[in-house]
Order: structure tokens, then C-alpha cells, then sequence
């Protein structure tokens, strides 16, 4: 549903249409915001569709959180760990091969640029590589604590304004991430810090929400599309 909805979105309003396209383009803030709030629009959405169209008695608790564990654990696996495995590999064949046998099987072209990526791995601090799994971590703790918000929504435990509330908290957990590839903030621990405190605080929202309403009647909501077999 990301993947689909995600892409063709972005491929028409910053490919195709050129007139959206160099309007978030060439103002930071808007392509800040748009970044957020795409991302959250789409994903919340479809977490919303996916227990709506779900059968009541397979909305468990559990469910939700494997919902949201689920979605990390494919984003991880097709996405976050290409550069992770490529890393890897080159640090592999460097031990193996030397760097000078990788350029010299690169065409004359291609072996500067080659040479200065391959540089700039080698002088990144080890720490830099620790800040990936710290993000993986807190990206996790992210999805499930939202999918359980939005679980507590399609079953009318909680009111479905919290279905907006649930993209604006979205959006604000990428926000620091976003704002670090601008390069308006530069310090990678203060972002990771930044994240891991908001994290942490939507978890205990989450908890709280449901600890106050776990003891409420679970339905569907009536204005969500409901599967009847």
C-alpha cells in the first residue's frame, strides 16, 4: 500500500507536474512538509484501511503490534538494509583484495568516483554506523506504538480525531530526520537524541490511551468500510 500509493504520488507531484515539483523543490520548508506529511498520510492510511477491513475478532492487541512490526521488518529488509549489505561487501573485498585492486577492475572513468566514496567509508566514525541501528530501533518502537493507536481507533476505543493526531505524530518523528538532510541541524546524536526522546514519549501516550480505554466495548468504527463474510 506504501509502495504503490508512495510512489506514484511522489512521481507525479515531483516528477510529472513540474509546476508542484519546483514549487517543493525550491523551498525547503514546503518539501519538510511535504515529506512528513506524505509519509504519514499514506502509512496511517493504510493502517486504517487494513483493521477496517479486518474482521473484529481478528483484531487483537497482539495483532496490532505484529501489524506494525510487520511493516519495519519488510521496510528494513527491502530498503535500510541495501546500504548496510553494500557496506559490507566493499569492507569485505577491502580486506580480501585491497583498494587498489577494486579500482584498477573499474573503468578509467568511473575510478575517481570510486576512489572518493570509497575514502569517504573509510574515514566514517564507527559511531555513524551505530546511529543506523539506533534508527532502526526507534522506527520500530514508532510502528507498533502507531499501529496500536490507530488499532484503538477503527475499534472505537478511543474518538477518530485521533486518526489525524496519528499523521501529525508521524510527521513529527521524521521531522528531525528530514531536517538533518537539509542540513538545518548537523549534529547526527542530537537528531538520534532528539528522536529517541519523542519516541519514547509517544510510546507512553500509546500505553496511556490504552490502559484508559482497554475496558471500552471493541467495534468497528461505523464510518470505515467493514469485510462481511
Amino acid at each position: 500500500f506504501t509502495g504503490l500509493f508512495s510512489g506514484g504520488i511522489n512521481h507525479y507531484l515531483l516528477e510529472q507536474n513540474q509546476q508542484t515539483a519546483a514549487f517543493i523543490q525550491s523551498v525547503p520548508a514546503v518539501a519538510a512538509l511535504y515529506s512528513c506529511l506524505s509519509a504519514g498520510i499514506i502509512q496511517e492510511s493504510g493502517r486504517m484501511a487494513a483493521f477496517s477491513l479486518s474482521q473484529k475478532q481478528d483484531l487483537s492487541l497482539g495483532a496490532a503490534a505484529a501489524f506494525g512490526l510487520g511493516y519495519i521488518t519488510i521496510d528494513s529488509m527491502f530498503f535500510s538494509s541495501s546500504g548496510i549489505i553494500a557496506n559490507l561487501s566493499v569492507a569485505v573485498t577491502l580486506k580480501t583484495q585491497g583498494a587498489q585492486s577494486m579500482i584498477d577492475a573499474l573503468p578509467k572513468s568511473e575510478q575517481d568516483a570510486f576512489s572518493q566514496s570509497l575514502l569517504e567509508l573509510v574515514n566514517t566514525p564507527a559511531l555513524s554506523f551505530l546511529s543506523m541501528g539506533v534508527e532502526r530501533l526507534t522506527a520500530m518502537a514508532l510502528q507498533v506504538s502507531l499501529s496500536i493507536l490507530i488499532w484503538m481507533v477503527a475499534l472505537k476505543l478511543i474518538r477518530l480525531y485521533f486518526f489525524p493526531i496519528s499523521i501529525a505524530l508521524h510527521a513529527l518523528y521524521l521531522l528531525p530526520s528530514i531536517l538533518y538532510g537539509q542540513g538545518v541541524l548537523t549534529n547526527v546524536w542530537l537528531v538520534q537524541g532528539i528522536v529517541v526522546f519523542y519516541t519514547a514519549a509517544l510510546c507512553c501516550l500509546v500505553y496511556f490511551l490504552y490502559q484508559k480505554n482497554k475496558h471500552k466495548p471493541m467495534q468497528l468504527h461505523d464510518r470505515l468500510p467493514v469485510r462481511h463474510l
